[in-house]
Protein backbone atom coordinates (compact mmCIF):
# COMPACT_ATOMS: atom_id res chain seq x y z
CA UNK A 1 0.00 0.00 0.00
CA UNK A 2 2.43 2.50 0.99
CA UNK A 3 4.54 1.91 -2.47
CA UNK A 4 1.17 2.55 -4.37
CA UNK A 5 0.69 5.70 -2.62
CA UNK A 6 3.83 6.86 -3.35
CA UNK A 7 3.72 5.82 -7.38
CA UNK A 8 0.25 7.83 -6.91
CA UNK A 9 2.01 10.82 -5.57
CA UNK A 10 4.63 10.64 -8.13
CA UNK A 11 1.67 10.76 -11.00
CA UNK A 12 -0.13 13.60 -9.52
CA UNK A 13 2.62 15.69 -8.99
CA UNK A 14 4.08 14.94 -12.27
CA UNK A 15 0.55 15.70 -14.10
CA UNK A 16 -0.47 18.86 -11.97
CA UNK A 17 1.79 21.09 -14.20
CA UNK A 18 0.03 20.00 -17.68
CA UNK A 19 -3.41 21.10 -15.81
CA UNK A 20 -2.07 24.12 -13.82
CA UNK A 21 -0.10 26.28 -15.81
CA UNK A 22 -0.86 28.35 -18.38
CA UNK A 23 1.40 29.70 -21.77
CA UNK A 24 3.35 32.68 -21.50
CA UNK A 25 1.55 35.95 -22.56
CA UNK A 26 3.48 38.59 -23.73
CA UNK A 27 2.93 42.17 -25.66
CA UNK A 28 5.19 45.40 -25.16
CA UNK A 29 3.73 46.53 -21.85
CA UNK A 30 3.76 43.15 -19.60
CA UNK A 31 4.75 40.10 -19.63
CA UNK A 32 2.42 37.44 -17.53
CA UNK A 33 4.11 33.88 -16.42
CA UNK A 34 2.37 30.63 -15.85
CA UNK A 35 -1.01 32.45 -15.17
CA UNK A 36 -4.37 30.55 -14.73
CA UNK A 37 -7.10 30.94 -17.31
CA UNK A 38 -10.03 31.64 -15.60
CA UNK A 39 -13.03 30.98 -17.45
CA UNK A 40 -17.01 31.29 -16.30
CA UNK A 41 -19.82 29.52 -17.64
CA UNK A 42 -23.31 29.43 -18.17
CA UNK A 43 -26.45 31.05 -19.86
CA UNK A 44 -26.57 35.29 -20.32
CA UNK A 45 -29.38 37.20 -22.31
CA UNK A 46 -30.46 40.76 -22.92
CA UNK A 47 -32.89 42.67 -25.22
CA UNK A 48 -30.12 42.12 -28.00
CA UNK A 49 -28.54 38.69 -28.08
CA UNK A 50 -28.21 35.50 -25.62
CA UNK A 51 -24.31 34.01 -25.01
CA UNK A 52 -23.63 30.72 -24.03
CA UNK A 53 -21.10 28.60 -22.87
CA UNK A 54 -17.76 30.06 -21.44
CA UNK A 55 -15.80 33.83 -21.19
CA UNK A 56 -12.44 33.74 -21.22
CA UNK A 57 -9.35 35.24 -22.50
CA UNK A 58 -10.84 35.73 -25.69
CA UNK A 59 -13.57 37.96 -24.30
CA UNK A 60 -11.32 41.47 -24.20
CA UNK A 61 -11.90 44.61 -22.67
CA UNK A 62 -15.62 46.17 -22.18
CA UNK A 63 -18.39 44.54 -24.05
CA UNK A 64 -22.15 46.91 -23.24
CA UNK A 65 -25.90 46.17 -23.66
CA UNK A 66 -28.55 47.99 -22.33
CA UNK A 67 -29.07 45.12 -19.83
CA UNK A 68 -25.65 44.41 -18.65
CA UNK A 69 -21.59 45.00 -18.98
CA UNK A 70 -18.97 42.18 -19.37
CA UNK A 71 -15.28 42.60 -18.30
CA UNK A 72 -13.31 39.80 -19.12
CA UNK A 73 -10.10 39.05 -19.96
CA UNK A 74 -6.08 40.58 -20.37
CA UNK A 75 -7.29 43.75 -21.66
CA UNK A 76 -5.60 44.83 -24.56
CA UNK A 77 -2.79 48.04 -23.98
CA UNK A 78 -2.48 49.61 -27.08
CA UNK A 79 -0.09 52.25 -25.61
CA UNK A 80 2.95 51.41 -27.66
CA UNK A 81 3.78 51.12 -31.26
CA UNK A 82 6.33 49.02 -33.22
CA UNK A 83 7.55 49.34 -36.75
CA UNK A 84 6.61 46.81 -39.14
CA UNK A 85 8.82 46.16 -42.26
CA UNK A 86 5.76 46.21 -44.86
CA UNK A 87 2.80 48.30 -45.20
CA UNK A 88 0.84 45.04 -45.77
CA UNK A 89 1.81 44.03 -41.61
CA UNK A 90 -1.40 44.19 -39.65
CA UNK A 91 -1.78 47.19 -38.08
CA UNK A 92 -2.93 47.02 -34.38
CA UNK A 93 -6.87 48.80 -34.24
CA UNK A 94 -7.48 50.11 -30.85
CA UNK A 95 -11.33 48.82 -30.26
CA UNK A 96 -14.01 51.55 -30.59
CA UNK A 97 -17.05 51.56 -28.02
CA UNK A 98 -19.85 49.48 -29.38
CA UNK A 99 -23.61 49.96 -27.69
CA UNK A 100 -26.53 48.08 -28.87
CA UNK A 101 -29.83 49.79 -28.05
CA UNK A 102 -33.78 48.78 -29.32
CA UNK A 103 -35.33 45.47 -30.14
CA UNK A 104 -38.75 44.43 -29.68
CA UNK A 105 -40.42 41.35 -27.83
CA UNK A 106 -43.74 39.58 -27.69
CA UNK A 107 -44.31 40.07 -31.54
CA UNK A 108 -44.51 43.60 -31.74
CA UNK A 109 -42.94 46.07 -34.45
CA UNK A 110 -39.01 46.18 -33.52
CA UNK A 111 -38.25 49.09 -35.99
CA UNK A 112 -35.46 49.32 -38.59
CA UNK A 113 -31.77 47.63 -37.81
CA UNK A 114 -29.11 50.72 -37.93
CA UNK A 115 -25.54 51.03 -37.51
CA UNK A 116 -24.19 54.57 -36.49
CA UNK A 117 -20.52 55.52 -36.61
CA UNK A 118 -18.92 58.38 -34.95
CA UNK A 119 -14.69 59.28 -34.72
CA UNK A 120 -12.43 61.31 -35.68
CA UNK A 121 -10.06 61.66 -39.31
CA UNK A 122 -8.80 65.08 -40.74
CA UNK A 123 -10.59 68.32 -40.86
CA UNK A 124 -12.81 68.81 -43.79
CA UNK A 125 -12.01 65.17 -45.22
CA UNK A 126 -14.57 62.83 -46.85
CA UNK A 127 -15.21 59.69 -44.61
CA UNK A 128 -15.75 56.59 -47.19
CA UNK A 129 -17.74 54.02 -45.14
CA UNK A 130 -17.68 50.74 -46.29
CA UNK A 131 -19.91 48.32 -45.48
CA UNK A 132 -19.51 44.54 -46.24
CA UNK A 133 -16.56 45.21 -48.58
CA UNK A 134 -18.79 48.03 -50.85
CA UNK A 135 -18.81 51.04 -50.47
CA UNK A 136 -22.50 52.67 -48.57
CA UNK A 137 -21.92 56.48 -47.57
CA UNK A 138 -19.72 59.18 -47.42
CA UNK A 139 -20.06 62.33 -45.32
CA UNK A 140 -17.54 65.25 -44.79
CA UNK A 141 -15.67 65.76 -41.22
CA UNK A 142 -16.00 68.84 -39.77
CA UNK A 143 -13.02 72.02 -39.07
CA UNK A 144 -12.05 69.50 -35.42
CA UNK A 145 -11.96 66.18 -38.08
CA UNK A 146 -15.06 64.68 -36.27
CA UNK A 147 -17.41 62.83 -37.85
CA UNK A 148 -20.66 60.95 -37.42
CA UNK A 149 -22.83 58.93 -39.77
CA UNK A 150 -25.93 56.78 -39.73
CA UNK A 151 -27.59 54.31 -42.16
CA UNK A 152 -29.89 51.34 -42.24
CA UNK A 153 -28.27 47.74 -42.22
CA UNK A 154 -29.24 44.25 -42.72
CA UNK A 155 -29.51 41.90 -39.77
CA UNK A 156 -26.35 39.22 -38.93
CA UNK A 157 -22.98 39.79 -38.85
CA UNK A 158 -21.20 42.93 -40.42
CA UNK A 159 -18.33 44.03 -41.21
CA UNK A 160 -17.71 47.91 -41.38
CA UNK A 161 -14.71 49.62 -42.74
CA UNK A 162 -13.94 53.38 -42.77
CA UNK A 163 -11.32 55.41 -44.61
CA UNK A 164 -10.43 58.94 -45.67
CA UNK A 165 -7.66 60.84 -47.42
CA UNK A 166 -6.18 64.28 -45.99
CA UNK A 167 -5.82 67.45 -47.99
CA UNK A 168 -3.03 66.67 -49.97
CA UNK A 169 -4.82 63.20 -50.96
CA UNK A 170 -2.25 60.91 -48.51
CA UNK A 171 -5.01 58.04 -47.75
CA UNK A 172 -5.44 56.54 -44.40
CA UNK A 173 -5.45 52.77 -43.58
CA UNK A 174 -9.15 51.51 -43.50
CA UNK A 175 -10.35 50.99 -40.36
CA UNK A 176 -12.31 47.46 -40.12
CA UNK A 177 -14.25 45.46 -37.47
CA UNK A 178 -16.70 43.09 -37.49
CA UNK A 179 -19.82 42.58 -35.38
CA UNK A 180 -23.99 40.74 -35.38
CA UNK A 181 -26.66 42.63 -35.15
CA UNK A 182 -30.37 41.77 -34.79
CA UNK A 183 -33.12 42.91 -36.12
CA UNK A 184 -34.56 46.30 -35.07
CA UNK A 185 -31.30 47.04 -32.99
CA UNK A 186 -29.19 50.03 -33.36
CA UNK A 187 -25.20 49.72 -33.33
CA UNK A 188 -23.51 52.93 -31.64
CA UNK A 189 -20.32 52.64 -32.52
CA UNK A 190 -17.82 55.54 -31.27
CA UNK A 191 -14.36 56.15 -30.70
CA UNK A 192 -13.30 55.42 -34.49
CA UNK A 193 -10.07 57.71 -34.82
CA UNK A 194 -8.31 56.57 -38.27
CA UNK A 195 -4.53 56.42 -38.46
CA UNK A 196 -2.73 59.59 -39.54
CA UNK A 197 -1.42 60.15 -42.67
CA UNK A 198 1.96 60.05 -43.33
CA UNK A 199 5.06 60.15 -45.71
CA UNK A 200 8.74 61.12 -46.23
CA UNK A 201 10.06 64.26 -48.01
CA UNK A 202 13.20 62.34 -49.71
CA UNK A 203 13.33 58.86 -50.63
CA UNK A 204 17.25 58.52 -49.93
CA UNK A 205 19.12 60.79 -47.74
CA UNK A 206 22.82 61.59 -47.49
CA UNK A 207 23.75 60.46 -43.84
CA UNK A 208 23.70 63.82 -41.22
CA UNK A 209 21.19 65.86 -43.22
CA UNK A 210 17.48 65.83 -42.14
CA UNK A 211 14.95 63.23 -43.53
CA UNK A 212 11.26 65.09 -43.39
CA UNK A 213 8.24 62.69 -41.85
CA UNK A 214 5.59 64.57 -42.38
CA UNK A 215 1.60 64.14 -42.42
CA UNK A 216 -2.12 64.50 -41.23
CA UNK A 217 -4.40 63.86 -37.91
CA UNK A 218 -6.80 65.22 -36.00
CA UNK A 219 -5.76 68.99 -35.15
CA UNK A 220 -3.99 69.29 -31.97
CA UNK A 221 -3.36 66.01 -31.29
CA UNK A 222 -0.37 64.39 -29.99
CA UNK A 223 1.71 62.66 -32.47
CA UNK A 224 4.22 59.54 -31.77
CA UNK A 225 6.82 58.94 -34.25
CA UNK A 226 8.87 55.74 -34.25
CA UNK A 227 11.83 56.13 -36.39
CA UNK A 228 13.58 52.12 -36.84
CA UNK A 229 17.46 51.82 -36.19
CA UNK A 230 19.39 50.04 -34.51
CA UNK A 231 18.77 52.43 -31.71
CA UNK A 232 14.94 53.02 -32.39
CA UNK A 233 14.02 56.51 -32.40
CA UNK A 234 10.81 57.54 -30.35
CA UNK A 235 9.42 61.08 -30.64
CA UNK A 236 6.18 62.72 -29.43
CA UNK A 237 5.03 65.70 -30.99
CA UNK A 238 1.82 68.00 -31.14
CA UNK A 239 -0.03 68.72 -34.25
CA UNK A 240 -1.44 71.95 -35.94
CA UNK A 241 -4.74 73.45 -35.70
CA UNK A 242 -5.25 72.30 -39.35
CA UNK A 243 -3.80 68.60 -38.10
CA UNK A 244 -0.72 68.90 -40.17
CA UNK A 245 2.32 67.86 -38.40
CA UNK A 246 6.14 67.59 -39.45
CA UNK A 247 9.21 66.55 -37.94
CA UNK A 248 12.76 66.74 -39.04
CA UNK A 249 14.61 63.39 -38.16
CA UNK A 250 18.50 63.60 -38.07
CA UNK A 251 19.80 61.07 -40.33
CA UNK A 252 23.35 61.31 -38.71
CA UNK A 253 21.78 59.12 -35.66
CA UNK A 254 20.70 56.34 -37.81
CA UNK A 255 22.92 53.66 -39.27
CA UNK A 256 23.23 53.38 -43.66
CA UNK A 257 20.57 51.36 -44.66
CA UNK A 258 17.12 50.94 -45.49
CA UNK A 259 13.95 52.27 -42.52
CA UNK A 260 11.19 52.43 -41.50
CA UNK A 261 8.88 54.78 -39.80
CA UNK A 262 5.42 55.18 -38.13
CA UNK A 263 3.13 57.10 -36.20
CA UNK A 264 0.00 56.98 -33.97
CA UNK A 265 -2.11 59.86 -32.74
CA UNK A 266 -3.58 60.21 -28.92
CA UNK A 267 -6.43 63.07 -28.02
CA UNK A 268 -8.56 63.00 -25.35
CA UNK A 269 -7.40 59.72 -23.86
CA UNK A 270 -8.23 58.20 -27.17
CA UNK A 271 -5.36 56.52 -29.44
CA UNK A 272 -5.82 56.48 -33.18
CA UNK A 273 -5.23 53.60 -35.24
CA UNK A 274 -1.03 53.11 -36.08
CA UNK A 275 -0.01 54.92 -39.57
CA UNK A 276 0.86 52.77 -42.58
CA UNK A 277 4.36 52.39 -42.91
CA UNK A 278 6.86 54.74 -45.01
CA UNK A 279 10.31 54.08 -45.98
CA UNK A 280 13.65 55.35 -46.43
CA UNK A 281 17.40 54.91 -47.11
CA UNK A 282 20.49 56.65 -45.26
CA UNK A 283 22.90 56.65 -47.82
CA UNK A 284 25.97 58.93 -49.94
CA UNK A 285 23.41 61.18 -51.96
CA UNK A 286 20.09 62.41 -51.21
CA UNK A 287 16.99 61.79 -53.58
CA UNK A 288 13.93 63.81 -52.93
CA UNK A 289 10.55 62.07 -53.08
CA UNK A 290 8.57 62.75 -56.13
CA UNK A 291 5.77 65.55 -55.52
CA UNK A 292 2.00 64.45 -55.92
CA UNK A 293 0.93 65.51 -59.80
CA UNK A 294 4.70 65.64 -60.85
CA UNK A 295 3.11 63.44 -63.74
CA UNK A 296 6.35 63.74 -66.01
CA UNK A 297 8.74 63.57 -62.86
CA UNK A 298 10.76 66.43 -63.88
CA UNK A 299 10.86 67.19 -59.78
CA UNK A 300 8.52 70.43 -61.00
CA UNK A 301 4.44 70.62 -60.70
CA UNK A 302 3.50 72.66 -63.63
CA UNK A 303 2.31 73.68 -66.65
CA UNK A 304 3.33 70.14 -68.20
CA UNK A 305 1.71 68.77 -65.44
CA UNK A 306 -1.53 70.00 -65.82
CA UNK A 307 -1.37 69.52 -69.74
CA UNK A 308 -1.69 65.53 -68.71
CA UNK A 309 -3.87 65.67 -66.10
CA UNK A 310 -6.49 67.47 -68.64
CA UNK A 311 -5.38 64.41 -71.55
CA UNK A 312 -6.47 62.20 -68.76
CA UNK A 313 -9.59 63.77 -67.30
CA UNK A 314 -12.11 60.96 -66.63
CA UNK A 315 -10.68 58.48 -68.28
CA UNK A 316 -10.78 54.91 -66.42
CA UNK A 317 -7.97 53.35 -68.22
CA UNK A 318 -5.68 51.69 -66.29
CA UNK A 319 -2.70 54.09 -67.91
CA UNK A 320 -4.97 56.81 -66.57
CA UNK A 321 -4.82 55.87 -63.00
CA UNK A 322 -0.99 54.91 -63.03
CA UNK A 323 0.26 58.76 -64.47
CA UNK A 324 -2.63 60.97 -63.61
CA UNK A 325 -4.93 59.73 -60.93
CA UNK A 326 -2.88 61.64 -57.82
CA UNK A 327 -5.31 60.41 -55.20
CA UNK A 328 -5.46 56.82 -56.08
CA UNK A 329 -9.34 56.64 -55.99
CA UNK A 330 -9.62 55.56 -59.68
CA UNK A 331 -11.01 58.34 -60.59
CA UNK A 332 -9.32 61.79 -62.46
CA UNK A 333 -11.47 64.76 -60.99
CA UNK A 334 -11.49 67.76 -59.51
CA UNK A 335 -9.33 65.90 -56.49
CA UNK A 336 -6.67 65.08 -58.70
CA UNK A 337 -6.16 68.93 -60.20
CA UNK A 338 -6.65 70.32 -56.51
CA UNK A 339 -3.28 68.07 -55.08
CA UNK A 340 -1.97 69.39 -57.97
CA UNK A 341 -2.12 72.53 -57.11
CA UNK A 342 -1.63 72.40 -53.85
CA UNK A 343 2.08 71.40 -54.90
CA UNK A 344 2.23 73.22 -57.50
CA UNK A 345 6.16 74.36 -58.02
CA UNK A 346 5.99 76.56 -61.63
Amino acid sequence: MPRFIFLAAVMLISFLPLVSSAEIVTSTNFTVKGSFLKQGSGFATSSSFRLWSAIGEEAIGLSTTTRFNIKAGFLYVPGSISVATTTEEAQPTPAPVIVVTGGGGGGSYAGPTQAVLSGRAYPKSAINILLDGLLKKTVKADNLASFSVSFDINPGLRTFGVYSSDERGRRSLTYTLSFNVNSGTTANVSGIFLSPTIEVDKTEVRRGEPVGILGQTAPESDVTLLISSEDQILETIKAGVDGSYFFNVDSGKLDYGDHAAKSQSSLNNILSQASQVVSFKVGTKTVKKVLPGDSNKDGRVNITDFSILLFWWNRTTTQAFDIADIDEDKRVDLKDLSIMLFYWTG
